[in-house]
Protein backbone atom coordinates (compact mmCIF):
# COMPACT_ATOMS: atom_id res chain seq x y z
CA UNK A 1 0.00 0.00 0.00
CA UNK A 2 1.31 3.14 -1.36
CA UNK A 3 2.48 6.10 1.50
CA UNK A 4 0.85 9.44 0.90
CA UNK A 5 2.64 12.43 2.28
CA UNK A 6 1.26 15.45 2.09
CA UNK A 7 3.02 18.37 -0.06
CA UNK A 8 3.24 21.86 1.26
CA UNK A 9 3.22 24.08 -1.39
CA UNK A 10 4.49 27.68 0.34
CA UNK A 11 4.88 30.88 -1.95
CA UNK A 12 7.27 34.03 -1.29
CA UNK A 13 6.87 37.16 -2.53
CA UNK A 14 9.47 39.41 -1.62
CA UNK A 15 13.18 37.76 -1.63
CA UNK A 16 15.37 39.93 0.55
CA UNK A 17 17.33 38.96 3.19
CA UNK A 18 14.12 37.16 5.05
CA UNK A 19 12.33 35.62 2.01
CA UNK A 20 15.94 34.36 0.04
CA UNK A 21 16.48 32.07 3.62
CA UNK A 22 13.19 31.13 3.57
CA UNK A 23 13.03 30.39 0.22
CA UNK A 24 16.54 28.29 0.40
CA UNK A 25 15.29 26.55 3.26
CA UNK A 26 12.03 24.99 2.58
CA UNK A 27 14.22 24.13 -1.21
CA UNK A 28 15.98 22.23 0.98
CA UNK A 29 13.93 20.29 2.90
CA UNK A 30 11.62 17.24 1.26
CA UNK A 31 7.52 17.44 0.94
CA UNK A 32 7.72 21.11 -0.28
CA UNK A 33 6.69 23.00 -3.17
CA UNK A 34 7.98 26.27 -3.49
CA UNK A 35 7.68 29.31 -5.86
CA UNK A 36 8.76 32.69 -5.45
CA UNK A 37 8.34 35.97 -6.79
CA UNK A 38 10.26 39.57 -6.13
CA UNK A 39 9.80 42.61 -8.42
CA UNK A 40 13.72 42.86 -8.70
CA UNK A 41 14.23 39.64 -10.91
CA UNK A 42 18.78 39.65 -9.89
CA UNK A 43 17.00 38.45 -6.56
CA UNK A 44 15.85 35.29 -8.20
CA UNK A 45 18.34 34.62 -10.24
CA UNK A 46 20.23 34.64 -7.04
CA UNK A 47 19.03 31.38 -5.91
CA UNK A 48 20.41 28.99 -8.17
CA UNK A 49 17.69 25.57 -6.77
CA UNK A 50 16.23 23.68 -9.03
CA UNK A 51 13.77 22.95 -6.90
CA UNK A 52 12.33 26.42 -6.70
CA UNK A 53 9.83 27.79 -9.36
CA UNK A 54 10.34 31.71 -10.31
CA UNK A 55 7.00 33.08 -11.03
CA UNK A 56 6.36 36.27 -13.23
CA UNK A 57 3.90 37.71 -10.69
CA UNK A 58 2.80 37.86 -6.82
CA UNK A 59 -0.63 36.85 -8.72
CA UNK A 60 1.52 34.11 -10.01
CA UNK A 61 2.59 32.36 -6.38
CA UNK A 62 -0.89 32.97 -4.85
CA UNK A 63 -2.67 30.64 -7.33
CA UNK A 64 0.16 28.19 -7.45
CA UNK A 65 0.14 28.13 -2.99
CA UNK A 66 -2.09 27.03 0.07
CA UNK A 67 0.91 28.89 2.34
CA UNK A 68 1.81 32.83 0.88
CA UNK A 69 4.27 34.21 2.90
CA UNK A 70 4.53 37.70 2.19
CA UNK A 71 8.30 39.01 2.66
CA UNK A 72 8.02 43.22 1.12
CA UNK A 73 8.43 45.75 3.25
CA UNK A 74 5.80 46.81 5.50
CA UNK A 75 5.21 50.09 3.11
CA UNK A 76 4.38 47.97 0.15
CA UNK A 77 1.84 45.52 2.00
CA UNK A 78 -1.22 47.99 1.37
CA UNK A 79 -0.91 47.07 -2.14
CA UNK A 80 0.30 43.57 -2.53
CA UNK A 81 -2.01 42.41 -0.18
CA UNK A 82 -4.66 44.24 -1.94
CA UNK A 83 -3.40 42.70 -5.27
CA UNK A 84 -3.76 39.21 -3.96
CA UNK A 85 -6.03 39.32 -1.73
CA UNK A 86 -9.14 37.88 -4.04
CA UNK A 87 -6.95 34.74 -5.40
CA UNK A 88 -5.70 34.44 -1.77
CA UNK A 89 -9.52 33.19 -0.46
CA UNK A 90 -9.38 29.83 1.67
CA UNK A 91 -5.38 30.24 2.12
CA UNK A 92 -3.05 31.11 4.35
CA UNK A 93 -1.39 34.64 4.10
CA UNK A 94 1.82 34.51 6.52
CA UNK A 95 3.12 38.16 6.93
CA UNK A 96 6.92 38.46 7.88
CA UNK A 97 6.63 42.68 7.53
CA UNK A 98 7.76 44.43 10.52
CA UNK A 99 5.18 46.31 12.68
CA UNK A 100 2.50 45.61 9.95
CA UNK A 101 -0.87 44.41 12.02
CA UNK A 102 -2.74 41.05 11.02
CA UNK A 103 -6.03 43.15 11.41
CA UNK A 104 -4.77 45.04 8.29
CA UNK A 105 -4.53 42.14 6.31
CA UNK A 106 -7.42 40.77 7.31
CA UNK A 107 -9.32 43.80 5.91
CA UNK A 108 -7.94 43.73 2.19
CA UNK A 109 -8.22 39.93 2.54
CA UNK A 110 -11.21 38.59 4.64
CA UNK A 111 -11.56 35.14 3.42
CA UNK A 112 -7.89 34.75 4.17
CA UNK A 113 -6.43 32.70 7.21
CA UNK A 114 -4.03 35.32 8.57
CA UNK A 115 -0.81 34.83 10.50
CA UNK A 116 1.74 37.06 11.73
CA UNK A 117 5.62 35.83 11.93
CA UNK A 118 8.79 37.16 12.78
CA UNK A 119 12.45 35.22 12.06
CA UNK A 120 15.92 36.39 10.91
CA UNK A 121 18.77 35.38 8.83
CA UNK A 122 19.54 32.36 10.78
CA UNK A 123 16.12 30.60 9.61
CA UNK A 124 18.17 29.66 5.94
CA UNK A 125 19.67 27.21 8.34
CA UNK A 126 16.67 26.18 10.49
CA UNK A 127 18.67 27.82 13.16
CA UNK A 128 16.53 30.98 14.37
CA UNK A 129 14.03 32.22 16.41
CA UNK A 130 10.66 31.69 14.97
CA UNK A 131 8.00 33.75 16.45
CA UNK A 132 4.24 32.90 15.16
CA UNK A 133 0.68 34.53 16.41
CA UNK A 134 -1.77 33.74 16.16
CA UNK A 135 -3.45 30.98 17.52
CA UNK A 136 -5.02 28.23 16.70
CA UNK A 137 -2.20 27.58 13.98
CA UNK A 138 -3.23 25.37 11.08
CA UNK A 139 -1.33 22.35 10.61
CA UNK A 140 0.66 23.07 7.55
CA UNK A 141 1.76 27.03 8.57
CA UNK A 142 3.49 24.87 11.83
CA UNK A 143 5.19 22.53 9.77
CA UNK A 144 6.55 25.19 7.49
CA UNK A 145 7.81 27.06 10.48
CA UNK A 146 9.41 24.09 12.30
CA UNK A 147 11.56 23.53 9.11
CA UNK A 148 12.67 27.26 9.69
CA UNK A 149 13.74 27.30 13.16
CA UNK A 150 12.00 26.97 16.68
CA UNK A 151 9.16 28.09 16.78
CA UNK A 152 7.68 30.81 19.83
CA UNK A 153 3.90 31.69 19.94
CA UNK A 154 3.36 34.59 21.17
CA UNK A 155 0.71 37.35 20.75
CA UNK A 156 0.70 39.71 18.37
CA UNK A 157 1.65 42.76 20.41
CA UNK A 158 4.69 40.12 21.61
CA UNK A 159 5.95 40.16 18.27
CA UNK A 160 6.05 43.76 17.58
CA UNK A 161 8.03 43.94 20.96
CA UNK A 162 10.75 41.24 19.77
CA UNK A 163 11.04 42.17 16.36
CA UNK A 164 14.05 44.84 16.61
CA UNK A 165 15.76 41.95 18.89
CA UNK A 166 14.76 39.26 16.51
CA UNK A 167 15.40 40.79 13.05
CA UNK A 168 17.73 43.23 14.21
CA UNK A 169 19.95 40.62 16.72
CA UNK A 170 22.45 39.26 13.96
CA UNK A 171 23.65 42.91 13.23
CA UNK A 172 23.56 44.42 16.63
CA UNK A 173 25.75 41.19 17.91
CA UNK A 174 27.64 41.30 14.73
CA UNK A 175 28.57 44.85 16.09
CA UNK A 176 29.25 43.97 19.23
CA UNK A 177 31.10 40.52 18.41
CA UNK A 178 33.44 42.82 15.91
CA UNK A 179 34.67 44.82 18.75
CA UNK A 180 35.95 41.87 20.41
CA UNK A 181 37.86 40.88 17.46
CA UNK A 182 39.22 44.36 17.00
CA UNK A 183 40.69 44.30 20.62
CA UNK A 184 42.70 41.06 19.84
CA UNK A 185 43.75 42.38 15.81
CA UNK A 186 45.42 45.02 17.81
CA UNK A 187 46.86 42.79 20.31
CA UNK A 188 48.32 41.54 17.19
CA UNK A 189 46.56 37.95 16.37
CA UNK A 190 45.30 37.63 12.61
CA UNK A 191 41.89 38.88 11.74
CA UNK A 192 40.86 35.66 10.38
CA UNK A 193 41.85 33.73 13.31
CA UNK A 194 40.34 36.60 15.29
CA UNK A 195 37.41 36.14 13.99
CA UNK A 196 36.92 32.33 13.98
CA UNK A 197 37.50 32.76 17.62
CA UNK A 198 35.27 35.34 18.47
CA UNK A 199 32.56 33.46 16.31
CA UNK A 200 33.43 29.98 18.43
CA UNK A 201 33.13 31.86 21.66
CA UNK A 202 29.86 33.34 20.69
CA UNK A 203 28.20 29.96 19.84
CA UNK A 204 29.56 28.38 23.05
CA UNK A 205 28.10 31.16 25.11
CA UNK A 206 24.66 30.89 23.24
CA UNK A 207 24.80 26.94 23.16
CA UNK A 208 25.72 27.22 27.50
CA UNK A 209 23.05 29.76 27.80
CA UNK A 210 20.32 27.65 25.73
CA UNK A 211 21.26 24.45 27.33
CA UNK A 212 22.40 25.44 31.26
CA UNK A 213 19.34 28.25 31.50
CA UNK A 214 21.85 29.69 33.95
CA UNK A 215 20.30 33.40 31.93
CA UNK A 216 22.47 35.96 30.96
CA UNK A 217 23.13 37.62 34.54
CA UNK A 218 24.08 34.00 35.65
CA UNK A 219 26.52 33.97 33.25
CA UNK A 220 28.43 36.90 33.98
CA UNK A 221 28.07 36.48 37.55
CA UNK A 222 29.83 32.98 36.75
CA UNK A 223 32.87 34.37 34.74
CA UNK A 224 33.24 37.48 36.37
CA UNK A 225 34.94 36.48 39.44
CA UNK A 226 35.82 38.80 41.77
CA UNK A 227 38.92 41.08 41.19
CA UNK A 228 39.48 39.01 37.86
CA UNK A 229 39.80 40.84 34.98
CA UNK A 230 36.47 39.99 33.50
CA UNK A 231 34.64 41.97 36.29
CA UNK A 232 36.85 45.21 35.74
CA UNK A 233 35.98 45.34 31.86
CA UNK A 234 32.36 44.54 32.86
CA UNK A 235 32.30 47.30 35.12
CA UNK A 236 33.78 49.65 32.36
CA UNK A 237 31.25 48.76 30.09
CA UNK A 238 28.66 49.93 32.68
CA UNK A 239 30.45 53.09 33.78
CA UNK A 240 30.07 53.98 30.19
CA UNK A 241 26.38 52.80 30.01
CA UNK A 242 26.92 50.48 27.25
CA UNK A 243 23.52 48.48 27.87
CA UNK A 244 21.63 51.68 28.23
CA UNK A 245 22.91 52.69 25.03
CA UNK A 246 21.82 49.30 23.16
CA UNK A 247 18.22 49.70 24.67
CA UNK A 248 17.85 53.52 23.63
CA UNK A 249 18.83 52.20 20.24
CA UNK A 250 16.77 49.49 19.89
CA UNK A 251 13.92 52.07 21.23
CA UNK A 252 14.49 53.89 18.63
CA UNK A 253 13.83 51.90 15.89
Amino acid sequence: MALYIKVLKVGVIGIGNIGSGIVRRLAGNGNVQVVMYDRNRSNMKAIRSRRVVRADSAAEVADASDIIVLAVKPRQMDQLVAEIGPRASGKALVSVAAGYRSSEIAKRAPNSRVYRMMTNIGCEYGIGPVLLCCEPVEEGVMSMAKRLGRVFLVDEDSIDGLTPVVGSGPAIISYLLDSLSRFSVIKGVEKDLADEIVNITALSTATYLVKKGDGHEGVVAKVATPAGVTIKAIHRLDKEGVVGKIVEALLGI
